[in-house]
């Protein structure tokens, strides 16, 4: 095994957040505990709908471990104090087509509004497009997510199309916003 050269591992580490491996040990208990959150659940995609115990979290974290080359599974940990923050991933690789999608979730609501978001996805962003050598990265967001939205555009994301009344949640029905970021849109903006 050859050993990782500093410009490999930059590709990693944002401003304020790294990607990281999933620890099983570590994590598997910061993470049940974000699914107990009303607000994580009610923001998550597939995992969000239920609250996890810390033995499933553990499985669910092998599972991600266990899903490459189909999907690259970060934990994201902030630079400060190494603190599990969030995850990110690029799902449903397509070697053929160049595409992926892209999810990021950051914990605790007492960790948002700090830029781990961003800075997570941006780093997220660039190993797509830099060492998968993706063409194109999508992803869809809840209707209701205006922070997320709004955090997606600013990363030059573009609305695609909808699904119109897509979600139920909160006794209403809500669109699922499609949006995608191609690598040239992305190089221009970098």
């Amino acid at each position: 095994m050859t050993s990782a050269r500093p410009e490999d591992l930059d590709l990693f580490i944002g401003d304020l957040v790294r990607l990281a491996a999933w620890d099983l040990d570590r994590d598997a208990e910061e993470l049940a505990a974000w699914h107990s959150e009303a607000e994580f659940q009610r923001l998550g995609g597939d995992q969000g709908a239920r609250p996890l115990s810390p033995a499933e979290a553990r499985t669910q974290i092998e599972r991600w471990r266990d899903d490459w080359p189909a999907s690259a599974n970060f934990a994201v940990r902030a630079l400060d104090d190494d603190r599990l923050v969030g995850m990110t991933r690029l799902y449903d690789v397509e070697p053929l087509h160049r595409t992926a999608v892209l999810g990021i979730s950051i914990g605790r609501k007492s960790e948002w509004s700090k830029g781990f978001g961003t800075d997570a996805s941006r780093t997220t962003i660039r190993y797509g497009f830099q060492e998968l050598n993706l063409h194109r990265i999508w992803l869809d967001v809840f209707g209701y997510n205006d922070r997320a939205q709004e955090l997606y555009r600013r990363l030059g994301f573009s609305e695609e199309g909808r699904l119109r009344e897509h979600l139920a949640r909160d006794g209403r029905r809500y669109d699922v916003v499609l949006m995608g970021l191609l690598r040239t849109e992305w190089e221009a903006g970098s």
